[in-house]
């Protein structure tokens, strides 16, 4: 290595200059190093987890929010629509998402609220959002693409032949969709097993504030749930948090759905 000898009389403002510059050029020759050498290509459709809900804390709340509350059988799977909508028209698709929105087909048989609303359908669709995809283009993600964003989203599946009670409201953004409906907010199902309901939810504090119960505790609290502004209030959770009573449930249903 060479070695470069200096003017006895450059002045000390200068040396540390040219020190200041070197540093510079060797720091800047690094980062672009650094760039090259972790730089990947990104592929034409992303995916990624949502991992966010909206949630309530007792069967009040979720009776007041839904539009109708049912008792029914999962009996068929429909087809994919796109649930991400573009926000200043939600009558139209996003054009930079794909929110899988899986349609499963449930046969009612019973209604405990809206009945009259929906003149008592025996069938209705429920969609659920299974994952979310990057778009490339406006068509349709591939079948890879769409199992690829379902693994890495925590969702439950809908298991055809299970019964349980849905709260529900209407799909918003599709007008040429009629009886089809989503849920309000976390738990807003119930997996229904030897005459328990279970909270059947991706939220982890679902089982924290609501226990297995038995199918008629529910179905009274849904029935005789007080309507919005009325003086009656349920307290906060059903039940509360770190309630020991004993209970004819068991902690968990005789089948988990576990996540994909």
């Amino acid at each position: 290595m060479q070695t470069t000898l200096l003017p006895k009389h450059i002045p000390a403002g200068i040396i540390i200059a040219m020190l200041l510059i070197t540093l510079l050029a060797a720091c800047k020759t690094e980062s672009t190093n650094l760039t090259s050498a972790t730089q990947t290509p990104i592929s034409e459709s992303q995916v990624f987890s949502s991992g966010s809900y909206i949630t309530v804390t007792s069967i009040q709340e979720l009776t007041n929010k839904s539009a109708i509350v049912v008792i029914g059988k999962a009996v068929g799977i429909g087809d994919i629509i796109n649930m991400a909508r573009e926000v200043d028209d939600i009558s139209k698709p996003d054009p930079n998402l794909f929110g899988i929105g899986q349609v499963y087909e449930f046969e009612v048989s019973r209604y405990l609220k809206g009945e009259q609303d929906v003149n008592g359908a025996k069938n209705i669709y429920v969609v659920q959002v299974e994952g979310m995809i990057v778009l490339s283009s406006l068509e349709m993600p591939a079948k890879e693409d769409i199992e690829k964003a379902r693994s890495q989203e925590k969702y439950l599946p809908i298991n055809l032949g299970s019964e349980y009670i849905l709260f529900l409201e209407p799909l918003k953004g599709f007008s040429e969709l009629k009886m089809h409906y989503t849920g309000v907010a976390q738990p807003w199902r119930f997996a229904l097993v030897n005459d328990c309901a279970f909270p059947d939810s991706p939220w982890q504090g679902a089982n924290l504030y609501f226990h297995p119960q038995p199918i008629n505790d529910i179905i009274e609290r849904v029935e005789n749930a007080p309507l919005k502004g009325s003086e009656s209030i349920e307290p906060l959770a059903y039940p509360a948090p770190g309630d020991s009573a004993p209970s004819i449930c068991s902690p968990e249903p005789a089948k988990a759905n576990p996540y994909p």
